[in-house]
């Protein structure tokens, strides 16, 4: 079991390295079906392998010992069994009668002895779900919130462009290349000084996701100060570009420059100085390797690049917004939103420090658990862990899905707290 538990995680993470790849390239760099992205090809190529997969764990069936299953639900037959051993507790208090050594052998003889043994021990193991929850909460956000984060940096290195979702490609990375590590060398460097029990590595890996969150955290007050201010609510920032002679009108008022309010609803921006201006939309989407160049004719005149005697070179960065305008005899570049200043690359702290916690925390825990139930119960223990991981993910619900807190930096800090 303690060789099966790294090994197994590590396999996990193998194919999870390969997925996070390549399904970003799939899904945003190849067009089918007349649309921008090709979220089938990112689906279907998984889904093959996946397919592929399951035929090649039917082709060593034979090879397989094949134990069946027990008569009945053992999971139904639990949680029965924990409900009635509460209920007949319930009773026996308010009657006064007398106490028993354990509060499930009340359950008992309903429940025989061969299988109160391993509720027992199922119950006790239980007990350390409760900070798996909390961990599953901050681990499972390097696919959502940290996304977000990244979304907002700069992913160029170089010649090299690295999407935000890319990112996640180095939890299984660092995964791959720690397991080995702290199984062959550190732990038992570490077992030398003081004893390495399954406690107080679990332990260790939650203070390393809550570090880990405080990291994020700061780094997002970094992140804050390269983006452009929001409007607050029931606001909005309106940028006229041009010529400060032109007058502009709002549904036939005119407009002066500065701060002006509106009651609530539609309106409809006009000049009747400008005419026949036309505005054309360039959505750049930055290559994984080297930028390519592009030529923007704005038009139907006969102005082409090598006979015009203007020559501007907009550098295209992740993120960044600019308004060409050209008017009469003169072009202005305008940045309405400044590009990602702050490198993707500060976000490799902080995966480092969550992952190491989940080498720490998650393999430790599934080993200890798994070990500790008794061998009727490893099915149902398996499903309890599970559940820790959907729990965790309905907390992220509950504090990232309903904006609770406003400020992700903020947000990034309560969970670090609450680990």
């Amino acid at each position: 079991e303690s060789v099966f538990s790294p090994f197994s995680i590590f396999a996990i993470n193998a194919g999870s390295l390969l997925a996070i790849l390549l399904t970003p390239i799939l899904r945003g760099r190849v067009k089918c079906f007349g649309s921008e992205y090709c979220f089938p090809l990112a689906f279907g190529v998984p889904g093959v392998l996946m397919l592929l997969a399951f035929i090649l764990f039917l082709a060593g069936w034979k090879y397989y010992k094949i134990v069946p299953p027990a008569k009945g639900n053992v999971v139904f037959s639990v949680i029965c069994c924990i409900c009635y051993a509460a209920r007949e507790k319930l009773r026996n208090v308010m009657r006064g009668q007398h106490k028993v050594e354990h509060w499930l052998d009340y359950a008992a003889p309903k429940y025989s002895n061969q299988f109160l043994p391993g509720v027992k021990s199922l119950v006790a193991v239980s007990v350390l779900f409760g900070p798996v929850i909390l961990f599953w909460a901050l681990f499972d956000q390097q696919g959502s919130t940290w996304v977000l984060q990244a979304r907002r940096m700069n992913g160029r290195i170089g010649s090299l462009m690295i999407l935000p979702d890319q990112m996640n490609t180095l939890n299984p990375l660092i995964v791959l290349i720690t397991v080995p590590i702290f199984e062959a060398w550190i732990y038992p460097i570490v077992q030398r000084i003081c004893k390495v029990t399954p406690l107080r590595k679990m332990a260790a890996g939650g203070c390393l996701a809550a570090l880990a969150f405080v990291m994020a955290g700061l780094l997002q007050l970094e992140v804050n100060k390269t983006m452009e201010p929001h409007p607050e609510h029931g606001k909005v920032i309106l940028q006229l570009i041009g010529n400060s002679s032109y007058t502009y009108e709002i549904n036939g008022t005119e407009l002066t420059y500065g701060k002006t309010d509106f009651p609530e609803g539609l309106y409809t921006v006009t000049s009747s100085s400008i005419e026949n201006a036309q505005s054309q939309h360039l959505d750049i989407r930055p290559a994984l390797i080297s930028s390519p160049e592009y030529v923007l004719k704005i038009g139907p005149g006969n102005c082409s690049v090598t006979d015009c005697p203007y020559n501007y070179t907009i550098y295209a960065e992740a993120g960044g917004a600019h308004v060409i305008y050209i008017a009469d005899n003169a072009i202005d570049i305008y940045t309405v939103v400044r590009p990602n200043t702050v490198n993707i690359l500060w976000q490799l702290p902080q995966f480092f420090v969550i992952t190491v916690g989940e080498v720490l925390f998650s393999v430790t825990g599934l080993e200890f658990s798994y070990s500790q139930a008794p061998p009727n119960m490893k099915s149902v223990l398996q499903a309890i862990w599970l559940m820790t991981v959907f729990l965790g993910n309905v907390i992220d619900m509950l504090i990232s899905g309903s904006h609770i807190v406003a400020e992700p930096a903020t947000e990034f800090f309560v969970y670090a707290f609450m680990t």
